[in-house]
């Protein structure tokens, strides 16, 4: 294994991981903060008596469970910051391991290198998911921290714990399908057009599954497996993270391989 690789790797992560994993720590806190603000009694009142049916159908846990600390907690793994934050950060990673140097120009001298492109492929790959991992940590640990600084005694941040975990899964498939339209690439930004489209079109399903009589679409987008408010409320909330996380992993898992057998047999263009 070539360290210097894996390190060169590591470091073109680092700056923009370690931000991300910072906002997403100060916003978990903060929203345990704006939880402890809020009087979820009368909440709990207005919501049974104000807006039950418009907000039914979009919220992924029931309303009686919103107006508990716990469920209030639960939905900030399904934030719209939180959401875009990781996705961000998996679309640019994600977009940079063969489209990005490519077009930079920076790919043909790494493998001019006695570094074979099997050795590239899994170091970039290798550490982006570490990266990934510590975004979600970042998350739990922000919302862990919060819980014990304003004293929720009633919110367990372990029962937090598959939330993140299928979070990570998320974010593992957006940065395989990223991946998967850079390998075969010569251009970054029509990687970043081709993998936003998709993902719009993903996110605008599984709105319309929520939302609309036609809870079908939702096994028609990776989004329908994204459901961490939800499960953290279940029963048995690892056997349905499981359910919902594995085959978001595996399908990350059988994108990445495609992907590496695809840039190792490609012809790489001569420098512009």
């Amino acid at each position: 294994m070539n360290w210097r690789l894996w390190w060169y790797c590591w470091t073109r992560h680092a700056g923009s991981g370690t931000a991300s994993v910072g906002v997403l720590a100060v916003f978990h806190f903060l929203f345990v903060w704006m939880t402890s603000l809020v009087d979820l009694g009368y909440l709990g009142v207005f919501l049974r008596l104000g807006i039950r049916l418009p907000l039914q159908g979009i919220l992924p846990i029931p309303l009686e469970q919103v107006a508990t600390p716990q469920g209030m907690i639960s939905l900030t793994w399904m934030d719209a910051v939180v959401v875009l934050v990781v996705s961000a950060w998996a679309v640019a990673r994600g977009s940079d391991v063969v489209s990005g140097p490519l077009d930079r120009g920076e790919l043909e001298w790494l493998l001019a290198l006695p570094v074979s492109r099997l050795e590239y492929f899994a170091a970039q790959v290798g550490t982006a998911l570490v990266w990934l991992g510590k975004l979600a940590l970042g998350g739990w640990l922000g919302t862990a921290l919060g819980v014990w600084w304003f004293e929720f005694s009633e919110v367990s941040a372990l029962a937090l714990a598959p939330a993140a975990l299928n979070l990570w899964g998320l974010s593992t498939l957006v940065y395989a399908l990223a991946v998967g339209f850079s390998a075969p690439g010569r251009y970054r930004r029509r990687t970043l057009g081709a993998v936003a489209a998709v993902y719009v079109v993903q996110l605008i399903l599984k709105v319309l599954a929520r939302m609309s009589p036609w809870k079908w679409l939702a096994w028609t987008t990776f989004f329908g497996l994204f459901e961490p408010a939800w499960m953290v409320h279940q029963a048995q909330p690892w056997k349905e993270c499981a359910v919902y996380t594995v085959p978001l992993v595996l399908g990350a898992g059988v994108l990445l391989v495609w992907s590496g057998w695809v840039f190792v047999r490609r012809d790489l263009p001569a420098p512009a």
